[in-house]
């Protein structure tokens, strides 16, 4: 089975940040290393899991094992095997202090907690990437997390490091 790439923090994505790996808190994650279904955080998207979970140079990489006594995960990992899908996400949750603004101006999350990673369609746009929400650990529609960010651009645009 191919090595998928949870994360690359050389990339920025679609929210306008990108994620430092070595801020990232695994423990939840490799201790329940569930893969879900386009981030569907119920049973019947549980369609694998995620071994060999590490970093590499820029990379998160993990080794997927799909459950194939599940249909639905064996069609997921029919069209992964033939090309058709080639998309993770991380499901991160993280709070807004973790977020900074590095001397390009640019932002990065220097911590958060992995939750778990999904198989997705398309990676890193505005609905691969879905955020969990600090306290309730639901997740973030989209909207939420576009202020949420927009807040923090607001309290920082001065703040450099």
């Amino acid at each position: 089975m191919d090595t998928f790439i949870l994360n690359d923090e050389t990339k920025y994505n679609s929210y306008g940040f990108r994620i430092l790996n070595a801020g990232l808190n695994l423990e939840r994650f490799k201790a329940n290393p569930v893969m879900l279904n386009q981030h569907w955080n119920f049973n019947d998207d549980v369609i694998g899991k995620w071994n060999n979970v590490r970093v590499e140079g820029n990379m998160l990489k993990a080794d997927p094992e799909f459950d194939i006594e599940d249909e639905n995960a064996k069609w997921i990992k029919s069209k992964v095997d033939r090309g058709y899908i080639r998309g993770v996400s991380l499901g991160i949750i993280f709070d807004r202090e973790k977020m900074q603004v590095g001397a390009d101006g640019k932002l990065f999350l220097a911590e958060a907690e992995v939750m778990e990673a999904s198989i997705v369609a398309v990676p890193s746009n505005s609905g691969a990437l879905k955020l969990y929400a600090p306290g309730t650990h639901e997740l973030m529609t989209e909207e939420q997390v576009k202020l949420s960010l927009s807040a923090f651009s607001h309290n920082t645009t001065n703040k450099k490091i």
